[in-house]
C-alpha cells in the first residue's frame, strides 16, 4: 500500500482586518511551501516533492512565521505560484499511484482545499486525506489526541538530523512514524469512526449525570439517555458500544454507539469519569454528545461491529476488559 505524506507551511494576514475576501469565500492563510513523500510498504521512496509558493496577497511574513520556518521574503519572491506549484504537486500525486494524503495535524487539508477553491483550483483528483497524529499519539501511549510531531519522534526514538518546521523535512518525519505503526489502515478507519463526533454537527446537545455502573455498557442502566431531542421518543441501541479511548484503571473512558428511533438515527459519544466519593461502588458520571447520523454513517458502524465479530478471540478480550472487576475499575 502506498501512502503520500504531505506537510505545508503558510503566511498569514498581519491583522484580521487584512483578511482578503472574494464574494463569500474568505483566504485566512496563504501556502508558501509544499513537501512531500511517498511511502510504500513502510518504505520511503527517494522520489519527492518540494516547492516554495509565492504568495500573492499575504507577501509580508511575520517575524514568528520566519523565525519557526526560515523561510525569507526573498526567497518567495521569486517562486512560482500557487496554481502552478499545485498542477505540478497533482502530477507528482498521480505518478505516485498512491491510496491516501496522510497530513499531521487537522489543518493541512482544509488549508489545500480552502485555497485551492478560493483560486478555483480543482483537487478533486488527490486521493482521501487521512490525519495520523491522533493514531500516532496512541502509539505513544497517550490518552489524548494530540501530540506534536517533536515529540512523536522523541518517544518512537527517531533520530533527528533535519531542521523541523520545513515543508518537506516535517514531511519526511511524518513518514518515519508512520513507517513505526502497525495496521496502519485499520487503525485509520477506527480513527473516522471517532471523528464522526466532531463532524456534520446538524444537532449537538449535552447531558450530565450519574450513576452505579458495574461496566461501561449502560443501555439497560441508564435508558433515559436514549432519547431521541427532535421528536422526543425513546431511541433503541442500533449497535454495541465501541470505545475510542481509556484512561489506566478506567478512570475515564468514551464509547460510541448509534441508536434509532425509527425516524432519526443519532450517533453519540459517552464519557464515563470514575467517580472518586464512590469509588467503591464504581461510580461515574457521563456525559454524552449527541449528533445526527447519516445512512453512511450508520452502515459504516455496521461495518465496524461486523469486522470485530470475525475475531472472537478479540472480542472476548474487549468485553472482559470492559466489563471491568474490582481490580480494573
Amino acid at each position: 500500500m502506498t501512502f503520500i505524506v504531505l506537510d505545508l507551511e503558510w503566511s498569514q494576514p498581519m491583522s484580521k482586518e487584512l483578511v482578503v475576501k472574494k464574494d463569500d469565500k474568505t483566504l485566512p492563510l496563504e501556502i508558501i511551501q509544499i513537501g512531500a513523500l511517498a511511502v510504500r510498504d513502510g518504505k520511503i521512496l527517494p522520489d519527492t516533492f518540494s516547492s516554495y509558493v509565492k504568495p500573492k496577497y499575504y507577501v509580508k511574513l511575520k517575524k514568528w512565521i520566519r523565525e519557526l520556518t526560515g523561510i525569507t521574503e526573498k526567497e518567495l519572491k521569486n517562486a512560482p505560484g500557487f496554481g502552478s506549484v499545485l498542477n505540478s504537486f497533482l502530477r507528482w500525486c498521480k505518478a505516485q499511484n498512491a491510496e491516501l494524503v496522510c497530513t499531521w495535524g487537522p489543518d493541512d487539508f482544509p488549508s489545500l482545499k480552502g485555497q485551492a477553491e478560493f483560486f478555483g483550483q480543482d483537487i478533486s483528483a488527490l486521493p482521501p486525506f487521512a490525519d495520523i497524529q491522533p493514531i500516532a499519539a496512541r502509539q505513544c501511549g497517550l490518552s489524548r489526541s494530540q501530540i506534536s510531531l517533536g515529540d512523536a519522534v522523541q518517544k518512537l526514538g527517531i533520530d533527528e538530523t533535519l531542521k523541523f518546521h520545513s515543508a518537506l523535512n516535517d514531511a519526511y518525519y511524518t513518514a518515519m512514524v508512520l513507517c513505526r505503526m502497525d495496521n496502519l489502515p485499520e487503525k485509520i478507519e477506527w480513527q473516522k469512526k471517532a471523528d464522526y463526533a466532531k463532524a456534520n454537527r446538524l444537532v449537538e446537545f449535552k447531558m450530565t449525570g450519574g450513576g452505579e455502573l458495574c461496566d461501561m455498557y449502560p443501555t439497560e442502566r441508564l435508558p433515559f439517555l436514549f432519547h431521541c431531542p427532535l421528536c422526543g421518543k425513546t431511541h433503541s441501541l442500533m449497535l454495541k458500544f465501541i470505545t475510542l479511548s481509556k484512561e489506566e484503571e478506567y478512570k475515564s473512558v468514551r464509547m460510541m454507539t448509534v441508536t434509532s428511533c425509527k425516524g432519526h438515527a443519532l450517533k453519540s459519544v459517552y464519557e464515563f469519569t470514575r467517580y472518586p466519593r464512590y469509588r467503591r461502588h464504581n461510580s461515574y458520571t457521563y456525559t454524552v454528545q449527541t449528533v445526527l447520523a447519516t445512512k453512511q454513517e450508520q452502515e459504516e458502524f455496521k461495518a465496524v461491529m461486523e469486522q470485530r465479530k470475525k475475531d472472537p478471540k478479540k472480542w472476548k478480550r474487549t468485553r472482559k476488559a470492559m466489563k471491568g472487576s474490582k481490580q480494573n475499575i
